[in-house]
C-alpha cells in the first residue's frame, strides 16, 4: 500500500469515545486490513454493538475518526453513508426480522428508508420531507413520530431551522411498548402525561424522555433511547 495513503486500513478506529447515560467507548483504536477476519468478544454493556453502529454511521462519536473503506465517515451526511453502506454492511446476530412486522412488512422495510421509493401505503423519511417542506413551508414544523421503528426518522430526514422532531426511539432501536397488543406506546404515554406540566415543546421531551427511561429501568427493559431535535429557530417554541 502506499506509504502516504492517509487511509490505509480497510476499517479503522482512531481515539474514538462514545458516552450515554455512561462512557462505552473511551479511546478506542484499532484496525482491520481488507479480508482480515476479527471478532469483537465482551460482555453485555462493553460497547460491541455501539462498535458496530459507528462502522455504519448510525452513531457518531464523541470525539474521534472512524474509517470505514478507506474513507474517513465520520462527518459524512447521510447520502454519503448510504453509498459507503454498498460496500460495509452488518446482519442480525440472532432472529433476521422484525419480530413486531410481518414478512411483507420486513421486506418493505429497507426499501421504505429509500429516499426515491414511493408508496400510497408507507411513509418514508423522503417523502414526508416532501410533503411537509409543501405544505409547512418555513413556518414552525413539529413532527412527533412514535411508529415502532420512528427513529429512522430522525435519522434520515432533513432539519431545517423551522423544525422539531420527537421520536419514541433512536434509529437502531425499537420504540418502547410497540406492538399489535399496545393501544400506545409508553412514547406516547409520557408524552401525553407530561403535556398539561410543560410549557415548551423542550420540556416536553425532556419529561417524556425521564418518563420513557424510568419506566425502562423498572421492567428490566434495554432502552429504546427516544431522540429529539430542535432547529435554531424553534428552540424555546412553546406549546399551543
Amino acid at each position: 500500500m502506499p506509504q502516504d495513503d492517509p487511509f490505509p486500513y480497510y476499517i479503522e478506529f482512531r481515539h474514538v469515545y462514545k458516552t450515554f447515560d455512561r462512557p462505552v467507548l473511551v479511546d478506542s483504536n484499532f484496525h482491520v486490513l481488507p479480508g482480515e477476519t476479527v471478532a469483537i468478544i465482551g460482555r453485555s454493556g462493553v460497547g460491541k454493538s455501539v462498535t458496530l453502529g459507528h462502522m455504519m454511521g448510525f452513531l457518531k462519536p464523541d470525539q474521534g475518526r472512524v474509517i470505514v473503506a478507506h474513507e474517513d465517515i465520520t462527518d459524512f451526511p447521510e447520502s454519503e453513508l448510504r453509498r459507503v453502506r454498498k460496500k460495509v454492511t452488518m446482519v442480525f446476530q440472532s432472529g433476521a426480522l422484525f419480530d413486531s412486522m410481518t414478512v411483507a412488512e420486513n421486506v418493505l422495510f429497507s426499501l421504505e428508508l429509500r429516499e426515491d421509493y414511493d408508496s400510497k401505503k408507507t411513509l418514508s423519511p423522503g417523502k414526508l420531507d416532501r410533503i411537509l417542506d409543501k405544505q409547512c413551508g418555513e413556518r414552525p414544523t413539529v413532527v412527533v413520530i412514535s411508529a415502532c421503528h420512528s427513529g429512522v426518522f430522525i435519522g434520515k430526514a432533513s432539519k431545517g431551522d423551522n423544525r422539531i422532531w420527537l421520536t419514541a426511539a433512536r434509529d437502531d432501536r425499537v420504540s418502547f411498548g410497540c406492538g399489535a397488543e399496545f393501544e400506545l406506546t409508553y412514547f406516547d404515554e409520557c408524552l401525553l402525561g407530561a403535556w398539561p406540566k410543560s410549557k415548551t415543546w423542550k420540556q416536553l421531551f425532556d419529561r417524556t424522555n425521564t418518563c420513557v427511561r424510568l419506566k425502562e429501568s423498572e421492567l428490566s427493559e434495554s432502552s429504546s433511547l427516544p431522540q429529539a431535535f430542535f432547529g435554531k429557530s424553534v428552540k424555546g417554541l412553546e406549546l399551543p
